[in-house]
């Protein structure tokens, strides 16, 4: 009957983001706008990862970290950029179709959903781990903090836009 489908996936990686001890002394002596403010990762198994969401809290242990003392180098701080936040899994969807008019005119319509199947996305946790009792908690999503409801607390949201095109 003349209807097109279009269709477009996304899927990226999360962001990088950095463990920071906002508690750090200054142990190399650099002056507080310049040391390098995290902490000592102390448990292998957790220097790097992804936390995804509120369920991968356990991923980032505050007991796999610990405040840096005088002595430590710049090789024992845990590294730049070493965890993950959720990354982006959507599909977006257009349907249109295209009516001859009388004359050389046509009129076109068209709906475009974006993020069909409503993923969330999450947002960056709580990456000071001087912060101990949030350290690691995802509460938001990339549109809305869950806590505090609102109409875009499930996450990203799903987005109907209808459109009309008169061509003459």
């Amino acid at each position: 009957g003349g209807w097109t489908i279009a269709t477009a996936v996304r899927l990226a990686t999360g962001t990088p983001f950095t463990i920071v001890d906002s508690g750090a002394p200054d142990v190399l002596f650099l002056g507080s706008t310049t040391q390098p403010a995290r902490p000592i990762c102390i448990d292998p198994n957790h220097c790097s990862g992804t936390i995804a969401s509120p369920s991968d809290r356990s991923n980032l242990p505050s007991s796999a970290f610990r405040h840096a003392q005088y002595g430590d180098t710049l090789a024992d701080f845990n590294g730049r950029n070493t965890y993950r936040a959720d990354g982006q899994k959507t599909v977006d969807m257009g349907l249109y179709k295209g009516f001859n008019l009388p004359g050389s005119m046509k009129f076109v319509v068209r709906l475009d959903v974006f993020n069909v199947f409503n993923d969330v996305t999450w947002w960056y946790p709580n990456n000071d781990f001087n912060a101990p009792a949030t350290f690691g908690l995802v509460n938001s999503t990339l549109y809305g903090n869950t806590n505090g409801g609102g109409p875009n607390a499930s996450g990203v949201p799903r987005t109907l836009q209808l459109g009309a095109r008169l061509i003459f």
